[in-house]
C-alpha cells in the first residue's frame, strides 16, 4: 500500500473514532468534562472537553510561551488567521505579507496568527471568536480544539511583553510603543463558517465579532496605558472567489452581502474609536483587483484605473490553485505547480507568493505616508 493512500486510511479510522466518541458523549447528559486524546502533526495531545450550552465542546490547546525582545528598532505584531501565517509554509509558497511589509518597513515581525489543520474535508481556521464559531459547527467539529482566536493570540503576546515593561521607565515604554505596529487580519474564516449554514442568526453573529474587535482593542489600549495605537486592520474578502467556493447560486447570492454587512460594520465601529489611529486595509478590493487585471489581460481591453497592466507579476491563472486541493487527508502528499509566482492561489483557500508580495507592499505604502515611517 502506497505511504500518502495507507495515511488516509489511517486518518478515515481516526475519523470515525471520533464520531463515535461524539456519540457517547451527546448522550451521556451528566458528563460535565473529560479529555481524550488526538493525533495533530504526528503527536497526541490531551483535549479537554467542557460542557457548553450546545452540548460538549473542546477548549483550545494550551498556550505556547511567547519570546519577546528586549529592544527592536521597528516591530508588526501580527494577530490573525491563516491569510497571514509566517511558519509551516511550503518551500514554493514564498513570504507571507507581513514579512514582505518588514522587508519595506525595516521591521521585525511578531506573528500571532495560526494555519488550520485539514482533516477528512473539515476547515477550522482563526477567527475573531471562538464562541461565535461554535455556534455554526456541526457537533463533531465542537470535539475538535479550536485554533486560538483574538482573544487568545492577544493574551500570548500581553504574557511575553508584560515581562519586559513592567521593568522599563515610563519613556522607554513610550518609545517602544512608538516602534509597535499592530496589525489585525481576520480575512476569511469568519465568513467561510457561514457557507451552507442558516443565515437567520448570522447578523447578530457578526455585530458580536466586529465588537469582540474593538474590544480587545480596546484591552490593548488600556493594559498598554496609551491611547496612541497604531493598528492595521484588514477587512474580509469575499469566498466566493476561492477556488474551494463551490459555486452554488443561493450561497454565493447569500454570501456576498455578508461580506458588505462584515466590512461596513467594521469602518462604521473604527470610525469610532479613538484610542490610537487605524489604518483600514481593504482586502477584498485588492483581491478582485487582481482577478480584474487578467480579465481586462485576457480580453485586450484597458482598464481606465490602470489595473490591465499586467505584467506584474502577469497572472497566468486566476481560478485554479497552484496546489492542488487542501480539502485531503493530513499526510497526503502533493507537488505545487512548476511556476508558483504566475498563480493568483497557492492553494484552494490562499493567495499565492506574488499576491503576498503585492499585498505586503500596498499595506506599506498606504502606511508609509500616514504614520511617517
Amino acid at each position: 500500500m502506497r505511504f500518502d493512500s495507507m495515511v488516509n486510511v489511517l486518518g478515515v479510522l481516526a475519523v470515525c473514532s471520533m464520531l463515535l466518541m461524539t456519540a457517547w458523549l451527546v448522550t451521556s447528559g451528566n458528563i460535565l468534562s473529560t479529555t481524550i486524546f488526538r493525533s495533530r502533526n504526528g503527536a497526541a495531545q490531551e483535549i479537554e472537553l467542557v460542557e457548553a450550552s450546545m452540548g460538549p465542546v473542546a477548549r483550545p490547546l494550551p498556550l505556547e510561551a511567547f519570546e519577546v525582545k528586549d529592544t527592536f528598532e521597528h516591530r508588526l505584531v501580527v494577530f490573525g488567521d491563516s491569510w497571514s501565517v509566517s511558519q509551516f509554509r511550503h518551500k514554493g509558497q514564498g513570504i507571507a505579507w507581513p514579512e514582505q511589509l518588514c522587508i519595506e518597513l525595516s521591521c521585525q515581525v511578531d506573528n500571532f496568527a495560526e494555519v488550520e489543520v485539514p482533516s477528512a474535508g473539515i476547515f477550522s481556521g482563526c477567527v475573531v471568536n471562538n464562541t461565535e464559531l461554535r455556534q455554526f459547527q456541526p457537533v463533531e467539529e465542537r470535539l475538535r480544539p479550536p485554533l486560538h482566536d483574538l482573544g487568545d493570540q492577544t493574551e500570548r503576546w500581553f504574557a511575553g511583553e508584560e515581562r519586559i515593561i513592567q521593568n522599563i521607565s515610563r519613556n522607554d515604554l513610550e518609545l517602544r510603543l512608538n516602534r509597535t505596529t499592530f496589525a489585525l487580519s481576520f480575512v476569511l474564516w469568519d465568513l467561510w463558517k457561514f457557507i451552507g449554514k442558516n443565515l437567520s442568526t448570522v447578523d447578530e453573529s457578526i455585530r458580536r465579532s466586529i465588537d469582540t474587535i474593538f474590544e480587545r482593542l480596546d484591552v490593548l489600549s488600556d493594559r498598554l496605558g496609551s491611547n496612541d495605537l497604531r493598528i492595521i486592520l484588514m477587512m474580509s474578502i469575499d469566498p466566493t472567489f476561492l477556488p474551494a467556493f463551490r459555486p452554488w447560486l443561493r450561497e454565493q447570492k447569500a454570501i456576498v452581502p455578508l461580506v458588505e454587512d462584515w466590512n461596513q460594520k467594521l469602518v462604521r465601529k473604527a470610525e469610532a474609536w479613538n484610542r490610537g489611529t487605524l489604518f483600514i486595509f481593504d482586502t477584498n478590493r485588492f483581491f478582485l483587483n487582481q482577478i480584474r487585471q487578467w480579465q481586462y489581460s485576457v480580453m485586450g481591453l484597458t482598464d481606465p484605473r490602470e489595473l490591465a497592466m499586467n505584467d506584474s507579476p502577469g497572472w497566468e491563472n486566476v481560478e485554479s490553485p497552484c496546489l492542488p486541493s487542501t480539502r485531503q487527508l493530513v499526510g497526503s502528499i502533493h507537488e505545487s505547480c512548476d511556476n508558483p509566482d504566475q498563480y493568483l492561489f497557492w492553494d484552494d483557500m490562499h493567495i499565492g507568493p506574488s499576491a503576498h508580495r503585492k499585498l505586503g507592499s500596498e499595506i506599506y505604502h498606504g502606511i508609509r505616508d500616514l504614520w511617517l515611517i
